[in-house]
């Protein structure tokens, strides 16, 4: 069809959905207290988005340790909007120190970026009811008392502080 001159002709915008493009880059992190961000590469074919031009990317509960959420939200050429998780996971924990008492040990520790419990293990005790697997102390605190019988003032005891999400498991 002819168009007549000075006439305005729209031409459609051509986009593409997000949905299907291949994202790399999200991974589990480590809590350390700060934001935790991720690497994102997005690709369309051989073509790679370039954020805030081709998407924009927000974040929600990506500081403490638990799951944190990746908004990724098309702009420009590119529509629609992809939510991706991934977990963050309590610090590492810090060396204890121990205090033996008349008829138990007192373990301290330092607090660890994102714990919400602390499983304490023991080694250097033969008990049958004991094994490496199970810890002696479980607590949201940064101190455990280990009441265990057969425990003798002056033996030395090695304690693994393990920081944890939840009461059972890790």
């Amino acid at each position: 069809r002819l168009v007549k001159e000075g006439s305005v002709v729209s031409i459609p915008k051509l986009t593409k959905e997000l949905a299907g493009l291949a994202i790399t880059g999200i991974v589990n992190a480590t809590c350390t207290g700060k934001e935790i961000t991720q690497e994102l590469t997005i690709k369309d074919g051989d073509k790679e988005l370039v954020q805030n031009t081709d998407y924009t990317v927000t974040y929600q509960n990506n500081v403490n340790a638990g799951t944190a959420t990746i908004t990724i939200q098309g702009i420009g050429s590119y529509t629609g909007t992809i939510t991706e998780t991934f977990t963050i996971l309590p610090g590492k924990a810090t060396r204890g120190d121990m205090f033996n008492l008349a008829n138990n040990v007192k373990v301290t520790w330092k607090e660890v970026p994102g714990a919400k419990y602390y499983k304490v293990y023991r080694e250097g005790i033969t008990d049958s009811g004991e094994t490496r697997q199970d810890p002696v102390i479980v607590t949201d605190r940064l101190v455990g008392w280990d009441k265990q019988p057969g425990l003798t003032n002056g033996h030395a005891y090695r304690y693994k502080i393990v920081a944890s999400l939840t009461g059972k498991g890790i």
